[in-house]
Parts: C-alpha cells; structure tokens; sequence
C-alpha cells in the first residue's frame, strides 16, 4: 500500500489532484506566456480517462471570454510554475475552435475530438477508439 509521502513530488506536491484543485490552475507556454486557467475538466464516464481541460482564454479586442478545448496530452504539470504548460504558440491559440460558456461544442462527437485533434497535431485519436464516442 502506498502512502501519501510514496506519492509526494520534490515539490511537496502529490502526483494526484482532484478535479476542483485543477480549475483554476493557470496555463502558460514554455516561453511563460499566461495563456488562462483551466475553466473545467472533460471526463469519458465510461473509461474514467480525461479528455480535455477546458481553457479560458482572455478577452480578444472588446470581446468576452472565450473558453478552448485542449485535448488533456497537451497539458504538461510543471511543479516549479506551479501551472500547466502547452507547447501551442498564443497566436495558434487565439485561432483554436473555441466557443461561449453558454454554448458548449457536444464533446461527445467523434468529428469533434477528429478536428480537434487535427488542428493541434496530435494523433487522431489517443488512447480509445472513435467508437467509444458514439
């Protein structure tokens, strides 16, 4: 049995963190750049994996807060920061499909996470099958 103190990082942090611990985490790139914090996190509720941290990003000329689904292998924890790190360049992301707090994609679709997936280079799909989606 492991103990809390098995699990600790250099840091003093642990490896494991609840879901309420992670919003609000910031998020920045490997140049430091504050790209938003972590809104939500997407869970499959048949596998138990992550999908997705759901990014707010800033305001954009005037407008309001758009929110960025991030597909959860692009998030690295950097414990020195204190904050997730995505190698995506922020013009990269201010292009990202995004959408309103008040109109959510439906995750759940396999072209959404196919598209997704496309637009940030990572493979079409990473540890499931697109038949779990359906």
């Amino acid at each position: 049995m492991r103990t809390t103190s098995d699990t600790t990082a250099r840091s003093g942090h642990t490896r494991v963190i609840s879901a309420a611990r992670v919003q609000g985490t910031s998020v920045t790139n490997p140049g430091q750049e504050n790209l938003g914090t972590i809104r939500d996190v997407v869970l499959d509720k048949h596998d138990g994996t992550i999908r997705y941290a759901v990014l707010e990003f800033g305001r954009f000329l005037g407008t309001s807060t758009r929110l960025f689904a991030l597909p959860w292998e692009l998030l690295r924890y950097d414990d020195n920061a204190d904050a997730y790190v995505i190698n995506v360049d922020k013009k990269i992301l201010k292009a990202a499909p995004g959408f309103d707090s008040s109109d959510w994609p439906d995750m759940d679709m396999a072209a959404f996470d196919r598209d997704l997936r496309r637009y940030y280079g990572l493979s079409a799909t990473a540890s499931r099958s697109d038949s779990a989606l359906h």
